[in-house]
């Protein structure tokens, strides 16, 4: 496997408290600039994967391989982490027949609770709606269930809470860190074309508000 480049661009080095990661799947790099552009450069570094990975799931017999590029990929982002970044945001972007929503995954139930109580709108003094992001807690056991609609993600609730859990395919060292607080964003958009201005807005306000929720249990 060739080394995959990381590099930033456009940000200041690492003087803000958030790194957004931008382009894991080469597919969704686009939107993840998109979304960076509408974000202030003061409360963000951009780390944007030069040769991401395909977002297409490979056959059974390829399965294995892609994993371990997957681990490796986020081992090279450890790489990049500073002690300046108190929190990551992991940008990523799938699709949803109806309005924008999101996925906003993380290990501390904090976050989840904080999130999904605040207003997340696509357009300024618009009116918001919460309903359109879920809190997904990342956890270190496979979930019981997992349902078609959403792989590795269990359809009942984790113990003690409401929240949907998920083992994720990456290193502990980067879901689970004591560092900076890990935060998965997955945006999911009604069509293909992924670079509109109100999806980028909605992907600015959602990671805008994970970000917030952080910097609140990291103060």
């Amino acid at each position: 496997m060739g080394v995959l480049t990381l590099f930033k661009g456009g940000r200041d080095q690492a003087r803000a408290p958030a790194l957004l990661v931008v382009g894991v799947h080469r597919e969704e790099r686009a939107f993840g600039e998109a979304v960076a552009a509408q974000l202030p450069a003061a409360d963000f570094d951009l780390l944007r994967i030069e040769q991401g990975l395909s977002g297409r799931r490979p056959g059974p017999d390829d399965l294995g391989a892609y994993r371990r590029r997957h681990r490796a990929l986020y081992a090279q982002i450890l790489d990049h982490i500073t002690p300046a970044h108190r929190m990551v945001l992991d940008l990523h972007t799938g699709f949803d027949e109806a309005d924008p929503c999101a996925d906003v995954l993380c290990a501390d139930t904090r976050l989840l609770r904080c999130v999904e109580q605040q207003r997340v709108s696509s357009r300024p003094n618009a009116s918001p709606a919460t309903e359109a992001v879920r809190g997904v807690q990342l956890v270190d056991a496979e979930p019981a269930v997992r349902p078609a609609a959403m792989e590795g993600v269990a359809a009942g609730p984790e113990p003690g809470g409401h929240w949907p859990s998920l083992k994720p395919d990456i290193p502990q060292a980067v879901w689970c860190a004591e560092g900076f607080l890990y935060v998965g964003i997955e945006i999911y958009l009604p069509t293909t074309s992924q670079d509109t201005l109100a999806h980028a807005r909605f992907g600015a306000a959602v990671v805008s508000t994970a970000a917030e929720c952080a910097g609140r249990y990291l103060a």
